[in-house]
């Protein structure tokens, strides 16, 4: 089995009726390659369309020569895939490439709509089937009827197959689905579900909840939870009269603060209240600035240089 993958992602804005994208060759290190399984997973706005056409040959000079001349603009490019190439799908994120023989693959897709479309996860995999080996050989026509609905159970089979192969990330707070990381924060002893907690909150507590959870109580654990929500260390932080005091430099929402004070309150001893204050933006006064009867300005102190009076280094004499 070979997988050749194209990485990067390929998107379409709006208001471009066509838009076209030729991917680099992809080259099987053997002449007369009978390709297998392409696959290009597609986000296509409503009646979004998106063609693929293949061009397979073993002589790649000749190929590159017309793809890279001067003259060839777009247009042009696409019509040696409509003339000497095939069109492998429409809208299908997994084609089958039986036809295509060849050590080299050119690949183009065409996307047409009104809308962005975007392109990714494109990769190609040899054979396009894991099953017809298995069969006698009179059972075994390159691109029949049999051969095409083996391949429809090998890319389940195969996909199926990732994903438990890919089962290890479902475990890993940064890439598992948020659902998942919600599951696992109330494994921990942690509901946020009602606290309005951000996705980027929900993973970042997660990460430090086993932490938290053995530091409960301590002033650790509150500096380590103003870390994650306050995204900064508070200025003052006193304890007294069964109530915590925080205080932080920089201004902040009132809906953010009591959110993070509802979360302080499961990590503090019982009955500890707890009241934050966040300061305000530092005011300043530009060169317009207009004083009233009582408003002065300190003066600075008079000097002369022929009193003895100091100015800066020198002295008048």
């Amino acid at each position: 089995m070979k997988r050749y993958k194209v990485d990067g992602t390929f998107s379409v804005m709006p208001g471009t009726e066509t838009g076209r994208v030729f991917l680099p060759v992809t080259d099987s290190m053997e002449k007369n390659t009978m390709w297998g399984r392409l696959h290009t997973r597609m986000r296509l706005p409503e009646k979004g369309l998106c063609h693929i056409y293949t061009l397979a040959g073993n002589d790649r000079e000749e190929i590159e020569q017309l793809l890279r001349c001067t003259e060839a603009g777009p247009d042009k490019k696409a019509g040696l895939f409509y003339t000497y190439g095939r069109k492998a799908g429409t809208n299908s994120e997994d084609v089958l490439l039986y036809d295509m023989r060849g050590r080299y693959l050119w690949i183009y897709i065409e996307v047409a709509g009104p809308g962005r479309a975007v392109l990714d996860n494109i990769f190609i995999e040899n054979p396009g089937d894991e099953f017809m080996q298995m069969f006698p050989e009179v059972y075994q026509e390159p691109g029949g009827f049999f051969q095409r609905y083996l391949s429809v159970l090998s890319t389940l089979y195969r996909d199926m197959q990732k994903k438990i192969d890919e089962s290890a990330s479902l475990l890993d707070e940064e890439t598992a689905d948020r659902e998942l990381v919600r599951l696992y924060t109330r494994w921990l002893g942690f509901d946020g579900a009602r606290l309005g907690l951000s996705e980027k909150e929900e993973r970042m507590l997660l990460m430090n909840l086993y932490w938290l959870n053995r530091r409960k109580g301590t002033k650790e654990a509150v500096l380590r939870l103003c870390d994650i929500f306050m995204e900064a260390g508070p200025n003052v932080m006193e304890v007294g009269k069964e109530e915590l005091f925080l205080a932080f430099e920089r201004q902040a929402d009132a809906d953010r603060n009591k959110k993070f004070a509802r979360i302080l309150g499961r990590f503090l001893p019982a009955g500890l209240r707890v009241r934050i204050v966040c300061g305000k933006e530092p005011a300043c006064c530009d060169g317009h600035m207009y004083l009233d009867v009582n408003g002065v300005i300190a003066p600075f102190p008079e000097g002369a240089l022929d009193t003895g009076e100091q100015c800066g280094k020198c002295v008048g004499v």
